[in-house]
C-alpha cells in the first residue's frame, strides 16, 4: 500500500510538474507573444496602427525626408488620406505606405499646366520614407 502511495504521489507530481511546463510552452508561443514589432518600435506588425503610421511618417516628413522635384515637403503641406499595407508574394513583411494630398499646389517641372494632387510616401521599418511617388492631375 505504501509503494502505490508513493507512486501515485510520484505520478501526480509528474502530472503537475508536465503541465507546468506545458502551460509555459503555451504561454511563449500564444499568439499575442507572435504580436512583436519588427526592426524598431516604430512601425507595427502585424498588429496595425494607422495612427501611429501617419504620426511616423508626418515626422519624418519634418526631418526633410520628403522630397518632391528638389524641393523638401512640410507636414503643413499634407493631408494624409490612407495608409497602405502592401503584401509581395515574395517577401513576408508588407510595404507600408502613406497617401497624402497636397494642400499646398506644386507645379510639375516643364509642365505647368500640369499640378501634384498628392503624393505617397513609402517606410521603411525603421520610419524613414525610402520612396516618394508623385499623383498629379
Amino acid at each position: 500500500m505504501k509503494i502505490f502511495i508513493a507512486f501515485l504521489i510520484l505520478i501526480s507530481g509528474s502530472c503537475a510538474f508536465a503541465g507546468a511546463d506545458g502551460l509555459h510552452q503555451a504561454k511563449l508561443t500564444s499568439p499575442a507573444d507572435k504580436q512583436k514589432k519588427v526592426g524598431t518600435d516604430i512601425i507595427s506588425y502585424p498588429e496595425i496602427n494607422v495612427n501611429q503610421v501617419v504620426a511616423v511618417f508626418l515626422g519624418s516628413v519634418d526631418r526633410g525626408e520628403l522630397i518632391v522635384f528638389d524641393k523638401p515637403i512640410t507636414s503643413s503641406m499634407l493631408k494624409p488620406v490612407r495608409v497602405e499595407y502592401i503584401y509581395s508574394l515574395d517577401q513576408h513583411l508588407p510595404t507600408v505606405s502613406v497617401f497624402s494630398e497636397i494642400t499646398v499646389p506644386i507645379s510639375f517641372p516643364d509642365m505647368p499646366d500640369v499640378f501634384v494632387k498628392g503624393v505617397t510616401g513609402v517606410l521603411d521599418w525603421k520610419g524613414h520614407i525610402t520612396e516618394s511617388i508623385v499623383h498629379c492631375q
